[in-house]
């Protein structure tokens, strides 16, 4: 009779540890323009924060404008590190808003009603990969006219989502918006993006377990075999 004694090598999956992504550095304003925007425009907000092994982000910047079709651009820099190997995903929100007015001022039209209209666009990139797009429009038609001046609002957002895959290490973060709108008086606007940086689908990693099965049967018989020939010695 042949001792049979199987040694089973199995596999299960166990999740990995997220890799944290943290800030790692000042942001800085690359760029700001404004066109018409006599009365400026307002500083850029930027707020990062950390929230567990993410990084949260929130930008925001607007303008009170005066003239045709004004218009403001941002583009912001921030470094933020990876602790480890990660596909990091970037989720998030873009928008605009806008209030405008269809004649300039201590100049009436007879305009009874008018279309308003506004946009926004813009791309998150890590320095030196792939960059993640954004745009919107919105256009409404306002009756709210008084002496020949109308006046109405526009807004929209848009999803923000994609994912990089990055080696441990440092990066830059580049943020891009620009909005417009179609006023011709007196106008304000804003817009903004709020993001989280995450690792949020951690690897499958593979754990080698050792399983030693045993035949009931033939380890008594094995016993007993060792029992008699220590009898004999």
């Amino acid at each position: 009779m042949k001792l049979l004694l199987a040694a089973l090598f199995l596999t299960a999956a166990s999740l990995a540890d997220p890799v944290a992504i943290t800030w790692n550095g000042p942001v800085v304003v690359e760029s700001l323009t404004c066109g018409g925007c006599p009365y400026g425009a307002y500083a850029p907000e930027v707020t990062p924060t950390l929230d567990g092994l993410n990084a949260d982000l929130s930008v925001s910047f607007g303008s009170s404008a005066y003239g045709y079709g004004p218009s403001e651009g941002i583009e912001i820099q921030i470094p933020f590190e990876v602790t480890g190997d990660a596909a990091v995903a970037i989720t998030g929100t873009a928008g605009f808003g806008a209030y405008g007015s269809s004649a300039p001022a201590y100049g009436g039209t007879d305009l009874t009603s008018w279309n308003f209209s506004g946009g926004f666009a813009g791309a998150v990139s890590v320095v030196g990969a792939d960059s993640i797009g954004f745009a919107g429009t919105q256009t409404v038609e306002s009756d709210d006219c008084t002496y020949g001046d109308c006046v109405a609002s526009v807004g929209s957002d848009q999803p923000v989502a994609g994912e990089l895959n990055l080696s441990a290490g440092t990066y830059t973060l580049d943020i891009q918006e620009s909005y417009w709108d179609n006023s011709i008086g007196d106008s304000m606007a804003g817009a903004g993006v709020t993001l989280v940086l995450s690792d949020p689908t951690p690897n499958a990693v593979p754990e080698p377990h050792l399983i030693t099965v045993y035949d009931g049967g033939i380890l008594l018989l094995l016993l007993l075999w060792l029992a008699f020939r220590r009898q004999g010695q």
